[in-house]
This record gives C-alpha cells, structure tokens and sequence, in this order.
C-alpha cells in the first residue's frame, strides 16, 4: 500500500491558491488590497516569514499605523508587525497578555502605496512561537504550537487607511511544520459541547481522533475573571469529558459563572 505524502499533497494544493499577476500566492482581495504571506524553513528549524500588503486599486493608498501608546516610535511595517494576527489549523489560540501605557495622542505614522504597490514585512520565529515573543502584541496575536506537526497558517491584518474604512484581510494559508513532521499535530482548541452542572462535569468537541488522551488538562474562562480546570476522564472518537474545578476564583457573590455550552476550552497539558 502506497504511504501518503502529506508534504507534497500540501505544495500541489499551494499551486492553486489564487495567484495575482506578481505571481504571488495570496489571499481574497478586499476593497482593491490583498495580503500574501510566504514561510520558509531555515537550518536550525526556525520558520522564516515574509508578509506583503498589495494596493490593487487604480489610486494611491495611505496605510496608517494604531500604535496604542505614545512610547511606541515604529514604522507602518513595524506596527503591521505587532498587529497582525497568526491563525492556525489545527486552531492553537494565543496567549493573553495586557499592556499598560500613555494613550497615544500624537499623529500616527503613515505609508502611501502608489497603483501595484506594496509595503512588506519579514521576521522569523523563534522556538515554537510564530512570532517572536519579543515583539510586541506576540502574545495576543501568536501562537505558541508546542506540539509537533503540520500546520495551515494564514495571516489576519485589519489594515487601517487614512480618510477610508479599515479593511480586513486573510493572506493565502502556509503550511509550517514543527519539529519537522508531516503528521497532524494534536488538537488543542475545543468547545464546550454540553455541561452536566451538578457533577461538574463537560464534554468537549475534541476526541481521540483528534490526539485528546486520558488526563489531558483543559483550562475554560468563563465570566469576567473565573477560569476553571478540566481533567479529562473518558475519550471517544470525537469528544471528550472530564470533570472541571474552579482554577481562579470569582465574585462569590456574583452569577453562576461555571462552564457552559459554547465556551472555548485551550489544552494546557497532560498530568504526570
């Protein structure tokens, strides 16, 4: 029996994902812009990446940065940097992190983009991490794909324009492979499929075809601050369940913030 390659399936459906006329792989066009995004692996297995924002309209573009804080002195290619937002498939959501500051109150920088123009943005991974930690925004808008496999990845930018509506985009999907595998990595995002309160117990809509083992442990936000642990206790093919205690508390006081149908749920790790 012949073995599949997964590698070379990826790159034959890379061929026909839409190609303008440049000859660049790129995603959907949107009010005349398009976003393209390439990766190449380098020798020690750090992903490079490389990000261009097309102008396809017939006049010139100002592309306007969002820097929050009056601290930040970068360029437009800088803050697209920062910005832009790395989805994955398998999906492995970002951590979160807040930032302080002094809301920003001076001019934000800008780039024009003539007719067939382009602004373009490189940098490469470092470890796991899509983006570099170091940059800033990294761990809102990156994931950090701790478990070997190949990945889709595609780019997210809401581009913002002087004197227009920002535009949203989606560059063409990349395949990324971590820890130099071909094999599909395991799921790491679920969502709360049905909740039995009484015994605090969940199921998730992730299952053994998906990599969840026994002990897999789950973390579900829910309220305005609460965030519980989920255990997980039996497998199926598709799901999962487990029962969840409270991992942060909330207001005592306040509603019943225990997990409910529709909330996401991130693996974290598995148990000893």
């Amino acid at each position: 029996m012949k073995t599949l390659n997964l590698s070379a399936c990826l790159s034959a459906l890379l061929c026909i994902l839409v190609v303008p006329a440049g000859g660049e792989p790129a995603g959907p066009a949107a009010e005349g812009l398009r976003l393209s995004l390439a990766v190449a692996m380098e020798s020690d297995g750090r992903h490079s990446f490389s990000m261009s924002l097309h102008n396809l309209s017939e006049s010139p573009r100002t592309i306007v940065a969002d820097w929050p804080y009056e601290d930040q002195a970068g360029s437009v290619a800088d803050f697209l940097l920062c910005d832009v937002v790395l989805e994955t498939t398998p999906a492995v959501l970002p951590p979160y992190a807040q930032s302080g500051g002094i809301q920003r109150q001076s001019a934000q920088p800008g780039v024009t983009l003539e007719t067939g123009g382009k602004i373009s943005v490189g940098w490469t991974g470092d470890g796991n991490w899509l983006k570099p930690p170091s940059v800033f925004g990294a761990y809102n808008t990156s994931p950090c794909l701790k478990a070997n496999g190949l990945y889709w990845v595609r780019a997210a930018l809401l581009v913002r324009l002087r004197g227009e509506n920002s535009v949203l985009l989606y560059s063409n999907p990349v395949p990324v492979s971590i820890g130099r595998s071909d094999h599909m990595p395991k799921h790491a995002t679920a969502e709360v499929v049905d909740v039995s309160p009484d015994a605090n117990t969940a199921t998730l809509s992730l299952g053994r075809l998906h990599g969840v083992e026994l002990n897999d442990i789950f973390f579900i936000s829910s309220g305005l601050s609460a965030s519980w642990r989920m255990t997980v206790t039996r497998v199926e093919e598709l799901t999962s369940s487990g029962r969840f205690v409270q991992e942060y508390p909330d207001d005592p006081s306040g509603p019943d913030t225990r997990p409910t149908p529709g909330l996401t749920a991130r693996l974290v790790s598995s148990d000893p």
